[in-house]
């Protein structure tokens, strides 16, 4: 472990190096990897991103290729659960690469910040930088939305598959909310006997 750094960075550290060639391999980057505790669960989350944004079957391939790696090599001590998912428009810029994509000028956020407060630094260079962050957020979505545009039957069919998978989500949390209540009259079995025992007589 370097001076300094803690346990959860070195876990940090230690899965992005064991993991980046793969996902190199998987046609993604990785732009960060979280291990954090939740509610008593230790989560190791790696998000990835790529040219064009990352879908639901990037983070699928990728969690297929690396999960036998890393059970195999073990970086971590202890269980926790694996998830992958997109760096997100919520994405943090936690890292000198993530900053110098938007305002090279600057190593890291504080810096910026450092500049700003001591005065040099206008108002019009932080909207530049925020805009240029806006817009590589927005540009996959952008594309995406523009793809769709062409393929109007495709998004009518992706929203009444949507609908179908609601209705059944909906239903089964209806007879959930039915059987703790016990109104679910026609299932209750135990409601069925007492009547059937109570006007027998």
């Amino acid at each position: 472990m370097e001076a300094g750094m803690s346990r959860r960075e070195e876990y940090e550290e230690r899965t992005e190096s064991l993991l980046k060639p793969i996902a190199q391999a998987e046609g993604v980057t990785i732009y960060d990897v979280e291990y954090v505790k939740e509610a008593g669960v230790w989560f190791l989350r790696l998000y990835i991103d790529k040219e064009g944004g990352v879908n639901i079957l990037d983070c699928e391939a990728v969690s297929r290729a690396v999960s036998d790696l890393l059970d195999e090599a073990d970086p971590i001590e202890g269980s926790y659960t694996f998830e992958v998912s997109s760096a997100g428009a919520d994405r943090a810029l936690k890292k000198p690469e993530h900053f110098a994509k938007f305002l090279p000028e600057y190593a890291n956020l504080e810096e910026m910040k450092e500049h700003y407060r001591r005065g040099g630094l206008g108002d019009g260079t932080c909207k530049k930088f925020l805009y240029n962050i806006m817009e590589d957020i927005l540009k996959p979505i952008r594309e995406r939305r523009a793809s769709y545009e062409q393929n109007i039957p495709l998004v009518y069919e992706i929203l009444r598959k949507g609908s179908e998978v609601a209705r059944v989500e909906a239903a089964k949390t209806l007879a959930d909310v039915r059987k703790a209540m016990k109104i679910d009259y026609f299932d209750d079995a135990e409601l069925i006997a007492e009547h059937t025992l109570k006007y027998r007589k």
